[in-house]
């Protein structure tokens, strides 16, 4: 949580020096959309976690690597779908979203390469879920240390060194994604992971059961944000643009309850299916508690 601080300040004023003040902007235009497109995603891999987070206890490495290659190849195809649609919906999604015609070609290019290049980052965030649930508390604090330094030097790649303005802004994110794969990748090998030779056949019955499962989740998303969704839809309505600009300018209060909701991804999902019910009252009584602590701290900072 201390180390986000410092690299999210970084990041701010790498996209403010290099991309301009229009990334600020368009991003806090197009986040109803964004952040509806990634909550569906999201639903996919978490709902993909729970279906497979319970094979990892049997330590068969082949049967492990074909519900992980299948879980990813899930969450693939979701993640193009709705990407797919929601490209064909560009002019529509642009128009309900009241971007101002000044900001159109930059709200629309943006767009366009944040949903295509938010493939690797869906995989990559399925990962480092899977990553988080089966590992020992000092390699998670590593992997996920690692992930943030990943994302900084993506950003200062496409940024600062190859000067790519908003289109780099917009394709960072996949980029440190890619970087994070790869980091996945040796670690999974060094584990005994992906190293049977078989040709990848997609179990189309466990895809759908994940499918199907995600579908709840992602209702749940959409009724948990849906005041937020409002109120930034009414924002881009009734609001000038300077203060869409500072409303999208990333501030790192979230690490705390990020870090509680990686650890429920990780934790609730086996021990769930191992039916250890005291175990997971524990750790929502634990998560309240420090959700709520978290939640006054951070408005008692907004007040003062």
């Amino acid at each position: 949580n201390l180390w986000p601080a410092v690299t999210t300040t970084l990041t701010n004023r790498l996209y403010s020096q290099y991309a301009g003040q229009t990334y600020f902007t368009v991003t806090g235009y197009l986040s109803v959309a964004t952040t509806l497109f990634v909550n569906v995603v999201s639903s996919v891999y978490t709902a993909a976690w729970i279906k497979i987070a319970h094979q990892f206890a049997l330590h068969d490495h082949p049967t492990v690597t074909r519900a992980m290659k299948n879980a990813g190849f899930t969450v693939l195809l979701a993640s193009a779908a709705c990407a797919g649609l929601m490209l064909l919906l560009t002019e529509p999604v642009l128009h309900a979203l009241n971007v101002p015609p000044v900001f159109g070609a930059d709200a629309r290019l943006y767009y366009i390469l944040y949903l295509i290049a938010y493939l690797p980052s869906a995989l990559a965030a399925l990962f480092i879920t899977i990553v988080n649930g089966i590992g020992s508390s000092r390699r998670i604090f590593w992997i996920n240390i690692i992930v943030i330094c990943a994302n900084l030097l993506a950003a200062v790649l496409l940024l600062a060194v190859f000067r790519m303005k908003l289109i780099g802004a917009a394709l960072s994110s996949a980029l440190g994604a890619a970087l994070h794969l790869l980091v996945y990748w040796f670690l999974f090998r060094r584990e005994g992971y992906f190293r049977a030779g078989e040709r990848f056949r997609p179990d189309w019955m466990q895809t759908a059961a994940i499918l199907r499962d995600s579908v709840p989740i992602a209702l749940q998303n959409l009724f948990c944000t849906a005041g937020y969704l409002i109120v930034t839809l009414q924002a881009n309505r009734l609001l000038p643009s300077d203060y869409i600009t500072v409303l999208s300018v990333s501030l790192p209060l979230t690490g705390i309850m990020s870090a509680i909701t990686s650890a429920g991804l990780a934790f609730v999902p086996p021990n769930f299916a191992a039916g250890n019910a005291a175990h997971i009252r524990a750790f929502l009584r634990l998560s309240l508690v420090c959700c709520v602590l978290y939640g006054a701290l951070c408005c008692l900072l907004y007040l003062t």
